[in-house]
């Protein structure tokens, strides 16, 4: 698959396909899965990638900045107080 270059042209199919359209956005969606995957069985992959395609390019693209909002960051980290008091509790109990 990497000698082939597959990688290459799974990545220029992705920003040629619309995330408009729902069978394009699972294809997107499935063309990242593929990556992360090769990535993850043969880490060296990753620079391969960065160096050969425009992905990082199109993931940068992605991110939207937006607005902080106090009240979200808030609430998100006042849904993991569970999590923290579960932890304290169990290494108190032992």
């Amino acid at each position: 698959m990497i000698e082939n270059n597959a990688l290459e042209l799974l990545v220029q199919n992705i920003s040629r396909l619309s995330e408009s359209d729902s069978d394009e956005t699972a294809a997107i969606y499935n063309a990242l899965a593929t990556v992360e995957n090769t990535i993850e069985v043969k880490p060296a992959v990753a620079e391969l990638v960065c160096e050969r395609t425009k992905l990082l390019r199109w993931l940068l693209g992605r991110i939207k900045i937006r607005e902080f909002d106090g009240n979200e960051q808030y609430a998100r980290f006042r849904d993991s107080w569970p999590f923290c008091c579960r932890t304290a509790l169990q290494t108190r109990r032992g």
